[in-house]
């Protein structure tokens, strides 16, 4: 099943009589204009899947000599070359747009499956992805907020103000003037330009392969068009900044009771579809701590992140989809001359701020219940009780 949310159907008949069409004509026009979308839809993906294919050449073409190399050249040589190839590999991933990025920062965290040099090259997804141009954020900004930027209401101080760019948006500190004449810190995170096209385009050529795939009987089962489904509704509500904002204002409403867990409060009259403005917060990314910070400060965050975790999945029905170490910063800790954290010394909490909150998700009561139930077996170190539950509960 392809994947469009255009429409394809007939438009509305008009309200004059005469110019209304029978059903009898409008069905082979509904008819026409579906597959005339449909064969739109494969020849964009398969125009898509040329250009990957010469994006990504270089890479399969080396390939095989970077492998031949680690038998035959030292180890220091063949570390060299295989960082080399790594990072012509992560390149083409940025190249490549969004969806490539998002699969990149997927893999830095899966050191289950990949190995310490990839993860390592790869986690520069994180927040170091290509920029767009400054000129490029002031034509969106002047486009999406009018006045309120050519008047000078919110201002960024150019290229300088830049904090980081991820797959979907780039982010700037900047500047907001109050009511009263006063001003306060502000981040405004500004999509890049035509990423959600880009991002659909990879869709369809997902959708294309994966429907090809499904004509053979015996991968049905794997449920790869559904897989597809998913994966374009959590990567496409990225491409929302008012979603991301409402998001942020019901996340902050499930953590208003709590001091440990604070989120950026959006500023809904100044937020787009394009750009994202909410207040600063400032702190020390969560992957800093593992290098410079000691075992016990280690194990108080990550008590209050399982903590928030748990809340989010158990107590509010509504969790981060993205909390990678580039969304979560820590408070409370002080940086030493010597490049070490410690707690602060003015007695401030210890907290974290969560950032980024487009992917979103929910379960449905009965998902819920059956993960609950899952999840308590696994608590209870009960595995053959697990597994009777995932087979006994899972969708044939």
């Amino acid at each position: 099943m392809f994947i469009y949310r255009g429409n394809i159907t007939c438009c509305e008949p008009a309200p004059c009589e005469h110019l209304k069409r029978s059903d009898q004509y409008q069905k082979p026009l509904t008819y026409f204009r579906s597959w005339k979308n449909w064969l739109r839809r494969v020849l964009r993906a398969v125009l898509r899947a040329l250009y990957l294919s010469v994006l990504f050449s270089p890479c399969i073409a080396t390939g095989p000599i970077v492998l031949a190399g680690h038998f035959v050249l030292s180890e220091s040589r063949s570390r060299e070359l295989m960082g080399k190839w790594l990072d012509l590999l992560r390149k083409s991933f940025e190249v490549a747009g969004a969806t490539f990025i998002k699969l990149g920062q997927w893999g830095s965290m899966r050191r289950d499956i990949f190995p310490a040099a990839f993860c390592a090259e790869f986690a520069k997804l994180v927040d170091g992805t290509l920029p767009h141009s400054w000129d490029t954020t002031c034509r969106i900004l002047e486009e999406d907020l009018g006045d309120v930027w050519r008047n000078g209401t919110i201002t960024v101080d150019g290229t300088d103000a830049l904090l980081g760019s991820g797959c979907v948006a780039q982010v700037y500190k900047g500047a907001l003037r109050r009511s009263d004449g006063s001003t306060g810190a502000v981040a405004l995170k500004v999509m890049h330009p035509n990423v959600a096209d880009n991002m659909m385009r990879d869709i369809e050529l997902l959708s294309v392969l994966t429907s090809t795939l499904e004509l053979v009987p015996s991968l049905r089962w794997l449920g790869l068009s559904a897989a597809v489904g998913e994966f374009e509704k959590l990567i496409l509500d990225q491409v929302d900044m008012q979603r991301e904002a409402r998001n942020l204002e019901k996340f902050r409403s499930n953590f208003k009771h709590s001091a440990e867990v604070s989120l950026p409060r959006p500023f809904m009259e100044h937020t787009t579809r394009q750009v994202l403005v909410e207040t600063f917060a400032d702190g020390i990314p969560v992957s800093e701590l593992l290098l410079h910070a000691d075992t016990t400060v280690c194990t108080a965050v990550g008590e209050i992140i399982c903590d928030s975790m748990l809340q989010m999945l158990f107590r509010h029905n509504f969790c981060h989809g993205d909390m990678h170490p580039g969304n979560i910063l820590v408070r409370g800790l002080d940086r030493m001359p010597d490049g070490t954290l410690r707690r602060s010394a003015d007695g401030e909490r210890l907290g974290v701020t969560l950032l980024d909150c487009g992917i979103v998700t929910e379960l449905s009561d009965v998902d819920q219940q059956n993960f609950t139930d899952v999840f308590s077996s696994i608590v209870q170190r009960d595995g053959a009780l697990a597994g009777k539950l995932i087979y006994e509960r899972s969708r044939k």
